[in-house]
């Protein structure tokens, strides 16, 4: 932004983590210098700007809740008063996804659920024609709480505390939801003040009765074995560093392909810049042509060619990792420019202009050749004889009832006593992982079992070419043994080669350790008992 924008570094704040830069600044203040304020966490921990008018998130949203707390942060503006253009009475969200309907879907669901009517909803979304199944026709709604007391400060703790399962209305006055958890009822009985509490309690009333919790069994913790490779005298857990050498030289990777992904922008009709000019005209000028006239602005004599390479050089620094040194990334950026100018017709000065057109077809080739040389590297290791793998109580994960604290909980039916945890499984993905987790519920050799939490240091993992394998549940066998079971539903198996490498990773670790492990897939339930016969 500083570099390449413009932007002053006093209008740029960071708020993550322990660098957090708002101690102390009155964001609310005119004088106050920031206008731009880069977070990872802090919307999804409540945290509050009072003048966010505009919200960008660069992650994929689709889920209605994650929406919700993104919208919250923008639709709270103090002292809002409205403005002539019609423009500046609104707040902006912008978020990035790969389906406009799924986040108009989120967007309007959203809404809803920070108190706006459903014909308010459709109102503010801006999308296409007809949006079907945008609003949930089962949701319930109370009676209207009586009184004229304003209801907004209440609505906002009920919207928090059951994280925007429960609405109520400060317009309408009404508590809406499509359904109620025990968890909900008693967080909402202890927090809503006692004059809702009559309208509340015939609320909950619309609901199934809410079953109590499953008290947890009294099981001890149990300890599984991780995959571990022996080097020397001493055992590792089997991770990256076992099957790919560093330093990477990337330089020997064709540089040259990077033809095939990169072309210069053309003009696109259907996108344009309409411009009311001075003599009354209207002028259309397309978005490339505007493009190329700010890139002219720029002063490019200051922009030979060793700049060009170390300016590309650092904005791949994330992508080409810490294998990759210098001199290696920027022998392969000149052999991948001088492939263009020399193969793809492109000058110099072309090249410079599209500079940032060029990162991300650069961050594309090397990610693919990072991926082939770790998906060659992880089979040969794993097929071959070129380590040792090996297990050891020593190097192990061990699951503890009282130290599982799922981030999501499951919120379906379907009880659960064999679950460590009863009172707090984790969350299914979808029914089809709720029937596989009931087929290991169900098995006489079932011990006990656990829903296996993504990217915790206390979960079972194992290593594939290019990330951690998280399996979705782990059990304790009857006769002491470990059952690990992976399931993949039609549709959201991801590329064949890394489910490949997930069920050749969970075998090897069964054969080691002398367990077992079943990927099920596509409803195929019954792999969970062929595993145990």
């Amino acid at each position: 932004m500083i570099a390449d924008f413009a932007v002053l570094p006093s209008e740029i704040k960071i708020a993550t983590g322990s660098n957090w830069e708002l101690d102390g600044i009155d964001l609310a203040a005119r004088d106050e210098p920031t206008r731009f304020i880069i977070t990872v966490q802090a919307l999804r921990e409540g945290w509050d700007c009072p003048n966010a008018y505009v919200l960008c998130t660069l992650a994929e949203q689709r889920a209605s809740t994650a929406v919700e707390q993104m919208l919250g942060r923008i639709m709270r503006l103090p002292k809002a008063k409205r403005k002539v253009d019609e423009r500046l009475n609104c707040a902006y969200a912008f978020a990035a996804t790969t389906s406009f309907a799924d986040a108009a879907r989120a967007l309007a669901e959203g809404l809803v659920a920070n108190g706006f009517e459903k014909i308010e909803a459709k109102a503010l979304i801006r999308g296409p024609a007809t949006l079907p199944n945008v609003f949930d026709p089962a949701k319930r709604q109370s009676d209207a709480v009586a009184g004229d007391f304003d209801l907004t400060p209440i609505a906002r703790v009920v919207a928090d505390v059951t994280a925007g399962r429960v609405t109520l209305d400060p317009q309408t006055r009404r508590f809406s939801a499509v359904s109620l958890n025990r968890a909900d009822v008693g967080t909402l009985q202890m927090t809503v003040p006692a004059m809702l509490a009559d309208t509340l309690a015939a609320f909950v009333g619309q609901f199934d009765a809410v079953p109590e919790p499953v008290a947890a069994p009294k099981v001890a913790p149990f300890r599984v074995a991780l995959l571990a490779v022996r080097n020397g005298k001493q055992l590792e857990i089997f991770d990256q560093s076992h099957f790919l050498d560093t330093p990477w030289a990337l330089e020997t990777c064709e540089a040259a392909a990077i033809i095939q992904r990169f072309a210069a922008p053309v003009a696109d009709d259907r996108e344009a810049v309409i411009d009311i000019r001075d003599t009354g005209r209207i002028g259309v000028g397309y978005v490339e042509r505007l493009h190329a006239e700010l890139a002219l602005s720029v002063d490019d004599r200051d922009w030979p060619y060793p700049k060009l390479v170390r300016w590309l050089d650092q904005r791949l620094a994330s992508v080409k990792g810490q294998d990759v040194t210098q001199a290696s990334a920027q022998a392969f950026i000149k052999a991948g420019l001088n492939a263009l100018m020399d193969k793809g017709g492109y000058g110099l000065a072309d090249l410079r202009r599209h500079r940032f057109r060029l990162v991300d077809p650069f961050a594309r080739l090397i990610s693919e050749y990072r991926e082939a040389r770790a998906t060659d590297a992880f089979e040969t290791v794993l097929f071959g004889d070129l380590v040792k793998f090996d297990t050891s109580p020593a190097l192990s994960v061990i699951f503890d009832p009282d130290n599982y604290h799922p981030i999501d909980f499951y919120e379906g039916r379907t009880s659960f006593p064999k679950h460590i945890r009863p009172d707090m499984v984790g969350r299914m993905d979808n029914d089809e992982e709720e029937k596989c987790a009931l087929a290991i519920e169900l098995h006489p050799k079932v011990d006990f079992w656990i829903r296996n939490i993504p990217r915790l240091p206390s979960s079972f993992r194992l290593r594939v070419s290019n990330q951690w394998f998280y399996p979705d549940f782990v059990a304790k066998l009857n006769d002491g043994g470990a059952l690990v079971v992976e399931y993949k539903g039609k549709g959201t198996e991801g590329p064949a080669d890394k489910t490949d490498q997930k069920e050749a990773v969970g075998k090897k670790w069964a054969s080691v350790t002398g367990n077992r492990f079943v990927m099920a897939k596509d409803r195929d339930y019954d792999a969970v008992a062929r595993a145990l016969a």
